[in-house]
């Protein structure tokens, strides 16, 4: 069966374009979906992105327990923290290397906390500057099966306010 020129043409030119085609609809969908943030679409708020940010940064797992267990484990909000406008705070009320500063913008997580140096003297320490972390990472290390998610919710929910 022979083609005509012109028919062999339109059937080339609509091989192409549909391809492309496809491709900007799934590439619109695409950047769509990723408008919504992470911190958005997990449902987080500060309480439970400042568990988060202790496990990963301030204390291991058994001491979030313990201190929450004595009730030492404190959450001031950005608005309510005097010390470091902006930033959030957890904290198991000791000296200064006992907290950790946070906020967030979008996907991201930003950080500070007292770094005491390799003589690990505090008196001689200091803050390290803002640092960041992906809040996708976050939630894919502590916040991604549903024991993991029951643990950060029921932490979150014990942390003390401070005023």
């Amino acid at each position: 069966m022979l083609f005509s020129k012109k028919s062999t043409m339109a059937l080339l030119i609509t091989m192409l374009f549909i391809p492309v085609m496809l491709f900007a609809v799934n590439n619109v969908s695409i950047n769509a979906k990723s408008n919504v943030s992470t911190y958005s679409h997990y449902k987080l708020n500060d309480k439970k992105l400042g568990i988060m940010m202790t496990l990963k940064y301030l204390y291991p797992l058994k001491w979030v327990k313990a201190y929450t267990k004595m009730g030492a484990l404190s959450y001031a909000d950005s608005k309510n923290n005097i010390m470091m406008k902006g930033y959030s705070y957890v904290t198991g009320n000791g000296d200064p290397t006992s907290f950790i500063y946070y906020k967030h913008n979008g996907n991201t997580a930003y950080y500070k906390y007292w770094y005491v140096g390799s003589k690990q003297d505090v008196a001689h320490g200091h803050y390290i500057k803002q640092r960041h972390v992906s809040i996708k990472y976050l939630v894919n290390k502590y916040y991604h099966s549903k024991s993991q998610k029951n643990f950060v919710n029921y932490y979150a929910s014990k942390l003390k306010n401070e005023q």
